[in-house]
């Protein structure tokens, strides 16, 4: 009796229907979660108030370039000075006495040198008739250099002393306005302690420390304006002549600028509002992280001209939109950027690198 085998069909059947079956659906797009910040313009340049100081332009230190002790100071702060006038003296006789010396040992040196030159003309004199040695005038010809070097030596001595001399008086080079005195009459000085700071008086500069985010938009030979509230809030045009490279209190920037045309009264210490910029309309700028940027080359820093894409998230469409913007300028880890971008729109901030134009997305929010 034969034994039928259905186990090969029954699995041939099953593998049939298997392959059969309609198949499985594909599963829904995965949209990512991106992390923004909505775009807010800066206020423009030209319409921030910041409060300075007016100071004298063309600040110098004035200074003994001798040691000694003041006999004449008579200069007080704000008392003006013309060139060629003597502004502060010290105690001369020391110098006058250091002089006397100096001019002692000339002569003397001077003297030694004609004896010196008389002894070597006779030697060589006598050389040539026979009678002196060799080594002898040889001995009157060293002598007489010593002495020709000795003199030359006293000279510079007198000269020096005399320099010394002419500096116990402190002279002014040019036309001036004391700011500070910084030492008075009967003190001893050292060479090169400040006496007087002065500055120009028909050269007033305002003195304003500038916020960070401003300092990129500002450029030597800008304009400001200045109002002085001590004075009724008469105004001024300036021009930025200065603008710190080292950030001071609340990374600010110091800058400074020369004020034309300044109105009668306007004295150095006083306060100043300065608006920065000119009257005319300035495009808003955006400061943007630079995780939210993605630059073609990364082999060097960012820089001002240089172009960069950032990612807006289109909240309507559900979609990443790509925007190339130029570089205005840079600010610590943020750039400025004045083109390309409008105010509240939302920019992707994390994992720009991993982002294409047109990919869906959604906005990223916190848990609650």
């Amino acid at each position: 009796m034969k034994t039928i085998r259905f186990v090969p069909t029954m699995w041939i059947l099953m593998s049939i229907l298997l392959g059969c079956e309609a198949p499985a659906p594909d599963a829904p797009e995965r949209v990512p979660s991106v992390k923004t910040i909505a775009l807010r313009a800066e206020v423009p340049t030209s319409d921030r108030l910041l409060s300075g100081m007016l100071t004298v332009g063309d600040e110098a230190r004035l200074s003994f370039a001798i040691g000694g002790r003041i006999v004449s100071a008579p200069l007080r702060e704000g008392d003006a000075f013309a060139a060629g006038a003597e502004i502060a003296r010290i105690d001369a006789s020391s110098y006058e006495r250091a002089l006397s010396r100096a001019r002692s040992r000339l002569e003397s040196a001077r003297s030694q040198r004609a004896v010196a030159e008389e002894t070597f003309r006779r030697q060589a004199a006598l050389e040539r008739q026979g009678i002196a040695s060799r080594a002898r005038l040889d001995r009157a010809v060293a002598e007489f250099e010593s002495a020709r070097s000795e003199m030359r030596v006293a000279e510079v001595a007198v000269a020096d002393a005399s320099e010394d001399l002419r500096r116990t008086k402190l002279i002014a080079t040019r036309d001036g306005v004391v700011t500070r005195v910084l030492a008075r009459q009967s003190e001893e000085i050292t060479a090169g302690q400040t006496v007087y700071e002065v500055g120009a008086p028909d050269a007033m500069e305002v003195s304003v420390l500038v916020p960070e985010q401003l300092v990129p938009g500002l450029a030597l030979g800008s304009e400001v304006s200045v109002s002085l509230p001590g004075l009724g809030d008469a105004s001024a045009r300036g021009e930025i002549i200065e603008i710190g490279a080292v950030a001071e209190a609340g990374n600010a920037f110091r800058i400074h600028a020369r004020i034309d045309g300044l109105p009668p009264g306007a004295r150095s210490g006083m306060t100043a509002g300065v608006r920065l910029g000119s009257a005319e309309a300035r495009p808003a700028v955006f400061s943007i992280p630079l995780s939210a940027l993605v630059f073609e080359s990364t082999s060097s820093a960012p820089t001002v001209g240089k172009r960069a894409v950032v990612f807006v998230l289109d909240e309507g469409e559900g979609r990443i939109r790509r925007r190339e913007v130029p570089v205005a300028g840079l600010v610590g880890n943020r750039v400025l950027v004045e083109e390309g971008l409008e105010a509240g729109q939302q920019i992707v901030v994390a994992g720009v690198a991993l982002l294409r134009d047109g990919q869906s997305a959604r906005r990223w929010q916190s848990a609650e």
